[in-house]
Formats: C-alpha cells, structure tokens, sequence
C-alpha cells in the first residue's frame, strides 16, 4: 500500500470510529475493517469480535443482498432495510446505508456503511396507522349514533307518553309498552358507548381525585370479579387530581377490570394503581405524551395475556375475543374514546401468558377535588310560546307533543325554511327558539342570528344528536350556550326549556 493510501485509511478509519452513529468499512474482501462503538452499542458485538470477519448478525443471504448492492450501485447511496440479530439473539429492524468508494480501494477500503435502528421508529409509525384508523372507524361510530340518536329520541319520548297515559288496568299494553322504553333505553346505552369511542359524548368534568374514585368503587368490583381473583390497590397517597368527569371515568375502570377479569378464567389478581407521573421531553418516546405533569392510572391482570394480532385491533368498535352473546365489543372502544377525549393517553402492555396492563395517563391539574356533584331540579310548565324547528318531522311533532302538554303554545315548523315563514307570519312573537344544530338547509346558528332580528328578545336552545364538544369542534358552537343533547327524555327536554325560559 502506498504511503497516501495508508494516510488516506488512517483518516477514514479514524472518522468512522468518531461517528456519533452506528458505522463500519468494509475491505474488498467484504470483511470488516472498522466497526465503531456506536455499532457495538445498538448491536451488541464488539469491534474485536467483528473486524476481520463478515458482518456479525445476518445471514448469508442479507450479507450477499448487501455486497450486490455495494457492486452494482458504485459511488451511490444506497439503502437496505432489513432485520438484523442483536448479539443476545433478538431481532431489530434496521436501515443500512452504505456506499462503494472506488477512490478507496488502494487503501484496500471497499464500501462504507451506516446502520439505523428502526425500532422506535416503526413504533411510531405503527401508531399514527393506529391512530387514522381509530378515527376513521370513531368519524363513522359518530354518524351512525347521531342518525340512531334522533330515532331513539322519537322511539323513547312517544314511548315514555304513552306509558304515562295508558290504563294501569291493561296490563298486557303497559307490559308491551315497557318493552318498547327499556329496549330504546338500552339502544340508546350503545349509542352513547358508539359517541364515547368517537369522542363525542357530553362530558361533565370536574377536579376528580382518582384514589377516591377508585376505593369508592373497590367493594363493587370486588363483587364483580368474584371470590377466585384478588383486588388489589396501590394508590400513591400524592397522586394528584384530574379534570375528568366522574361517571366517564368510572366507566373506564369498571370496562378494564371486567376485560381483566374475563382474561382469568382460572383466577389471578387485579391490581389498580395510581401514581404521579412527571414527563420530560427524553422520556420514552414511542409513548405520545408531551412533557407535564400526569396521573397515572394502571389495571393490571395476571390472566392470558394478549397476541399481537390482537392487540392491533384491541379498540376497534364490535372486536371481541369473546363467544358470540358474550359481548359486544364496545367495552375497550369506549375507554379508548373517553380517555382521549379526557386529554389522554392509553397504552397496553401485554405478551401471552404474561397477562396484560392497561396505563392510563392523564394531564395532572392543580384544581382542589370537588366532590359534590349538580343535583337534577324540577320541571314546571308555562304558557310562553316555543317556536320548534327540526329536519325529522318525528322529532317536532314529539316534542310539540311534550311541551304542548305543559302548557305551552308550540309553532311546528321542519326545516330553516319553514320556521323563518312562521317568525314573519307571527311579527316575530315568539319567546323561545328550540332548533337542531346540523339541518340540510341552514343550520340551527344561522337561522337563529335571522330570528333574533324578527324576535331580539327571544332566547334560543339548540339540540342536536352529536354532543356540544363536537359541534364546537365542527361548527364553531360555543360550548357554554344552552343544549340539550338527544335523546332526551320528556322530564328532561321540559326541564330545560324552563331553565331557558327563567334565565338559568
């Protein structure tokens, strides 16, 4: 070798060695010249036990699909993405660059490489796949449940009036009657769990301290999980509050201690733990938090553990491991969307037979717990006059039905149209405005900034299938204006209206 070429592979050795990246060279006779530590460290093969040898950890066929490469693409970048063994035997998905410089060769130096761990980053790519799925499947769970949403509202309200009205004598009629209001009343449950995975459910969030939410309910799921699985809490006294709505969040830990229980079959303990969380900015990163403050919420199972296959689709609305009439598949759907929509994040941690721990992270908040909750008030009637507009005829003529029966004098009209043909009939003489939000012609904001010039005095309440927080989202709806989400009861839908009416 002459006395350039010599420098010339000193250099390039010794800046191989300083790369802050995982990187080798390759002589002609494809055995390794250099492997630095960076290599050694994502690897686990030291530079003595490489150099002088092929490249540790691949096959025959990876190292001949790399020396092809290195061949046939002279003086090129060239890129290989490919499974490479760690020393200790497992696998790492990995990107190897490498590029044949010919101007090396008389320092007997063929080929230059870099190695890329792709494990973090096919992570994160297999959760934003997860993610636009999720909300694909959640865009369509909302739709569906506002369409059901505004049937149930007919099917409940008429059912709940005739059942006030009918002969108590008639038993077979009050029989079929109930019927009819308990299977619209379980129907509308599995709405409200299809707008809870969408993330557009009503929230009523308040400052909530987990540890008392979760040794309020530990007698209860004791009894739920039975005498062969173990409760146990571990909650850290100083976990912290959060801003959540209770109800929701029950419901949260109620779903992931009947999956953990169904995943025991033979008994095991579930554990329930809370802790304070603080997140930096180089903590792990294939977990989506940003760096605060969190509570962290953990059920954990000693039962079957979860296959990967699936874990992918673990909270996809009507999945279920479950024999057909054993569920619905709606359990683990609906904690996924009420935690989002909470603010945060769910991870999974599960292999086969080595049970399974559901981490809930949620923003910390500095809020003092409250633990009153608002108490439902009375609902008198009026004689004001309600002018009604709705797309679904069915819907205004329910509660036309309802309101008239309260007293109150009701302008029916279906559609923007038809209401605005009505307000100038009238002269405006109207004192309340009850629209749906989402209609075909116009919706219920701008028809309702055209009435109040006909009627400035006159109040308004919108209704909607969809909940306030995705309308706001949506349409730009303040979520502080008067609503009333459907399907909505007759006591409700009267209560409200007179909240309205008095000013509430």
């Amino acid at each position: 070798m002459s006395g350039a070429g010599f420098q010339a592979r000193e250099i390039v050795d010794a800046t191989v060695r300083a790369l802050p990246i995982a990187a080798f060279t390759m002589g002609a006779d494809a055995r390794v010249r250099v492997w630095n530590k960076c290599a050694e460290s994502i690897l686990g093969w030291t530079p003595e036990e490489c150099c002088g040898s092929s490249l540790p950890g691949l096959s025959e066929e990876q190292l001949a699909q790399i020396e092809r490469v290195v061949l046939d693409d002279a003086g090129r970048l060239s890129y290989v993405q490919t499974s490479w063994a760690h020393k200790d035997g497992h696998s790492l998905p990995v990107s190897v660059a490498v590029a044949r410089v010919p101007e090396m060769e008389a320092a007997e130096i063929l080929a230059i490489g870099a190695v890329v761990d792709l494990t973090q980053t096919m992570a994160l790519e297999q959760q934003l796949r997860m993610a636009q799925k999720m909300e694909a499947i959640g865009r369509l769970a909302g739709g569906v449940a506002h369409d059901f949403n505004n049937l149930l509202t007919v099917i409940g309200g008429y059912s709940d009036l005739l059942i006030a009205g009918a002969d108590r004598s008639d038993k077979r009629t009050l029989e079929g009657l109930q019927a009819i209001a308990d299977a619209a009343g379980r129907a509308s449950a599995l709405t409200r769990q299809l707008l809870a995975f969408s993330r557009r459910q009503t929230l009523q969030p308040r400052a909530l301290d987990l540890n008392l939410l979760v040794s309020e309910l530990a007698n209860m799921l004791r009894r739920l999980i039975g005498e062969d699985i173990a409760l146990a809490l571990t909650l850290q006294p100083d976990a912290g509050t959060v801003v959540a709505d209770p109800g929701q969040m029950e419901q949260v830990i109620l779903n992931l201690v009947v999956n953990a229980r169904d995943a025991m079959p033979e008994g095991g303990q579930v554990e329930i733990a809370t802790s304070r969380i603080v997140w930096e900015s180089d903590s792990d990163t294939t977990i989506p938090l940003v760096p605060g403050a969190y509570v962290k919420l953990m059920v954990k199972d000693t039962g079957l553990g979860i296959a990967p296959e699936v874990k992918e689709r673990l909270f996809e609305p009507f999945f279920t491991t479950k024999p057909a009439g054993k569920g619905t598949g709606l359990g683990l759907s609906t904690v996924y969307g009420i935690v989002k929509q909470t603010g945060g994040e769910i991870i999974v941690e599960s292999e086969p037979g080595r049970g399974a721990a559901f981490s809930i992270y949620l923003p910390r908040s500095s809020v003092q717990a409250d633990a009153n909750l608002p108490q439902a008030s009375t609902a008198p009637g009026g004689m004001e006059t309600i002018l009604v507009c709705d797309d679904e005829r069915r819907v205004c003529e329910l509660i036309q039905s309802v309101l008239s029966a309260n007293g109150y004098e009701v302008l029916l009209s279906v559609g923007a149209a038809e209401a605005m043909e009505i307000a100038r009939e009238r002269g405006g003489k109207f004192d309340l405005l009850l629209t749906d939000v989402m209609m075909p012609e116009s919706s219920g904001v701008e028809l309702a900034g055209r009435l109040l010039e006909l009627a400035p005095g006159a109040k308004v309440l919108y209704m909607s299938a969809y909940s306030g927080s995705a309308l706001a989202q949506q349409t730009g709806l303040p979520q502080d204006i008067a609503f009333l989400e459907k399907p909505f009861t007759p006591g409700a839908l009267a209560r409200k209206v007179r909240e309205i009416l008095d000013g509430k």
